[in-house]
């Protein structure tokens, strides 16, 4: 080893030092000379005294290994090429053969030898205890998609099942097979939580062999100490028993100035045990003004533990009075990890009764929060005497926000068992104001499985109140959860306990999310319960907020029954919103089956909608498109619409075109396979023609419908004309314009030559 030695000056060798020292020594301080550095100023980059750092190098004495490390770690930043594995045992050696001219140095580096491969061993066990977190996590996270996959492909099968039943074996495979892969990790995540508790189990036990080793090293030392300084603690006891306050935080900072911050931690620990709770207030007061408050943080956990309940409630009392904040918050943590149930409970009793109701609850919801689910029952029994409840359940109320909903779901069922089903009901109002909708509704499901439905009805009573993003997300999750009862119910109960630009809002934000049956549900719910004025507002309101109505109207139609989509019908027209009233009529007639258009129809008669008066019949069967008058003719057919049929079919009769009329029996006779009543109302429709028109036009029908291909409906026309009135001059004239284009070869105008 060799450096510059310019920034270093070093006291010369002890002359009388032992062979293992000089060797160990010499090699100390060629390493030294490499960082270039003085004496002085490596002891204050250090942290340590130059007269310590002089002896170290000159050989008076052996230093720790940890400072010999630090001046190796340090040369292998200034040189190029750092110490050699090898060079550095070699180094190790020289300096275990320097201790052992020591034997009390001896001792102290071999415990401390022994509690480096203590710390060595803790490092490895919490490296694998993350990597085993970590894979634990991994596999929650893996299993959390797999479940909720596994939802989706539910909830895909169920309206597969109802749309294309040829898809349903496809998505059973599929989930089977994430069904498989969920038991799988399941049987992972059981496998990996017992391997972290093996883990787990280790690391408590090397780090009890690294406290009792620590502790033996500390016993060693403190005799060390106690040879080379008993002045000292003989002073930091009298200091215990008769400082005031004031010496006591100036001795608390002079010994942090010399580094000596074991030893006033533990003086204040000292008298935290010992001295009244006022002057412990006192002196944590001065500590945290002095800047010195992790001695007061360090004393607070052992004060908690040894002082007895009273007196840490009246440290707790006298910290609110004089306000500092940070050690109340660490006495309180202290108490809800150190204490038994019982004492919890004693401490928060006394709070409330000293008038510190909201240190008491944050006392008992912290533990209800932490502490096993049977302590935090234990607590709450200590405190069902009167006037205790309304602090029981804020305790209760936190946990039933931040605990898991199985958690939540135990404690329910322990206090029932023992006597205290009457706090359920504010748990369940705490759950539902503060959690997710996915936490409601498995506390849902798991209070339905367990016959709580009151605790059912008082969650859904409090969450329906709440902002629509969450009822919508609720209503999403129970549908996941199976439960579409109950989300039909909290939707119509949306709807209708809110103002209509709220229930625009949430009826668009269904639309948007393409739940179109859910959409439907609550826009019919809407429009049903709703006032003239509400349903024009809801109207404008949607347009406002830019949704397509008719888009929405269209959908409502198509998965709503005909008895409400009349009723909509009906509510639409009745408000002056006549055009989007013509947008349900339409898609009725257009899309729905001829059965479920005739259900509308007959809606529509009970209802007295105008839609059905003679003017407006009459006005459809004129302007409508063939298309749609052929679908109107046909869900008019009914028993109970007959009137309706007859005006519709006389007006087709006599005020639409041959040409339309053809085009409209056609349509007709293709849906006459579909449904057998069709051919009565093609009947009818040749009847009105044969009454109300010319035999001139009766003659053209015919001649169309047969060059049509609808042979059967013209001579149907022919029979009808035939039993007529003008059955004689129907027969003349069809015979002429059968005739109209014959040759005639014995005529002379065959034979006349015929003019360019």
């Amino acid at each position: 080893m060799s450096g510059s030695t310019t920034g270093a000056r070093l006291a010369p060798l002890k002359p009388d030092l032992g062979p293992e020292k000089r060797a160990f020594a010499e090699d100390l301080r060629r390493l030294f000379l490499t960082l270039d550095v003085s004496v002085r100023r490596y002891a204050v980059r250090r942290h340590l005294d130059p007269s310590t750092v002089t002896r170290y190098l000159s050989g008076e004495r052996v230093p720790p290994w940890d400072f010999v490390a630090g001046v190796v770690g340090d040369a292998a930043e200034e040189l190029a090429h750092p110490l050699t594995a090898e060079a550095e045992a070699a180094l190790r050696e020289l300096h275990r053969a320097a201790l052992k001219a020591s034997r009390r140095n001896t001792e102290v580096q071999q415990l401390q030898d022994r509690l480096a491969d203590a710390d060595e061993e803790i490092r490895r066990i919490k490296t694998r205890q993350r990597a085993l977190e970590d894979s634990l996590r991994d596999r929650h996270r893996r299993l959390s998609d797999i479940q909720r996959r596994c939802l989706h492909a539910e909830e895909v099968v169920e309206k597969q099942r109802l749309i294309h039943s040829a898809e349903l074996e496809r998505w059973k495979g599929e989930y089977e097979r994430l069904d498989t892969e969920r038991d799988d990790l399941c049987e992972q995540v059981l496998f990996l939580e017992e391997a972290l508790t093996v883990a787990r189990a280790e690391l408590i036990a090397a780090e009890e062999e690294c406290c009792r080793l620590e502790n033996e090293l500390e016993n060693v030392q403190e005799d060390l100490a106690r040879v080379a300084a008993p002045s000292l603690m003989e002073a930091l006891e009298a200091t215990d028993r008769t400082a005031t306050v004031a010496e006591l935080v100036d001795l608390v900072g002079g010994l942090e100035t010399r580094t000596q911050h074991a030893i006033a931690s533990e003086l204040v620990t000292s008298v935290s045990r010992t001295r009244a709770i006022t002057e412990v207030c006192a002196l944590l007061s001065g500590l945290y003004g002095a800047g010195l408050h992790h001695h007061a943080e360090a004393a607070l956990p052992a004060l908690v533990m040894m002082r007895p309940v009273d007196d840490v409630a009246g440290l707790v009392a006298s910290m609110v009075e004089t306000r500092l904040h940070d050690p109340l918050v660490t006495v309180l943590q202290a108490s809800v990890r150190l204490h038994t149930p019982q004492d919890i409970a004693l401490l928060a009793g006394m709070l409330r009764s000293a008038g510190l109701c909201g240190q008491a609850a944050s006392l008992l919801g912290a533990a209800a929060v932490t502490r096993e689910i049977p302590e935090v029952v234990a607590a709450v029994g200590c405190l069902a005497e009167p006037g205790g409840e309304p602090l029981v359940e804020a305790g209760l109320a936190a946990a039933a926000r931040y605990r898991p909903v199985r958690d939540v779901v135990q404690l329910l069922d322990l206090l029932r068992h023992a006597g205290h089903g009457h706090l359920a009901p504010a748990m369940a109002r705490a759950l539902a104001t503060r959690r997710r909708a996915p936490d409601i509704a498995e506390f849902i499901g798991t209070a339905l499985r367990s016959g709580w439905e009151a605790l059912v009805r008082a969650a859904l009573d409090h969450s329906e109140q709440r902002e629509l993003a969450h009822v919508v997300e609720l209503v999403h999750a129970l549908l996941r959860t199976g439960h579409p009862d109950i989300a039909d119910g909290v939707l119509l109960r949306a709807v209708g306990g809110r103002p209509p630009a709220e229930v625009a809002a949430l009826i668009a934000d269904l639309h948007a999310s393409a739940s179109t049956h859910l959409c439907a549900r609550a826009l019919g719910a809407a429009l049903r319960g709703l006032c003239a004025t509400g349903v024009r507002e809801l109207i404008t309101e949607l347009h406002r907020a830019g949704a397509d109505v008719d888009a929405m109207l269209k959908s409502t139609t198509r998965v709503c029954t005909p008895g409400d989509a009349a009723t909509v019908f009906a509510t639409l027209e009745a408000c002056g919103l006549g055009d989007i009233a013509e947008t349900v009529f339409q898609c009725v007639i257009a899309t729905r089956a001829t059965s479920h258009a005739g259900l509308f129809l007959q809606g529509l008669r009970v209802y007295g909608a105008p839609a059905l008066t003679i003017a407006a019949l009459q006005r459809r069967a004129r302007d409508s498109s063939v298309l749609a008058l052929a679908q109107l003719v046909r869900a008019l057919d009914a028993p109970s619409l007959g009137p309706q049929l007859g005006v519709a079919l006389e007006t087709c009769a006599t005020a639409r075109s041959s040409t339309d009329l053809t085009i409209l029996l056609k349509h007709l006779r293709e849906e006459a396979s579909a449904s057998p009543r069709t051919h009565h109302v093609i009947g009818l429709l040749l009847q009105e023609v044969v009454l109300h028109r010319g035999v001139a036009e009766q003659v053209d029908l015919h001649l169309a419908l047969d060059a049509a291909g609808l042979p059967e409906q013209a001579l149907r026309i022919q029979g009808l004309a035939a039993r007529s009135e003008r059955a004689a001059d129907f027969t003349r004239l069809l015979r002429e314009r059968g005739r109209e284009h014959e040759q005639r070869p014995l005529s002379r105008s065959f034979w006349r030559t015929k003019r360019p």
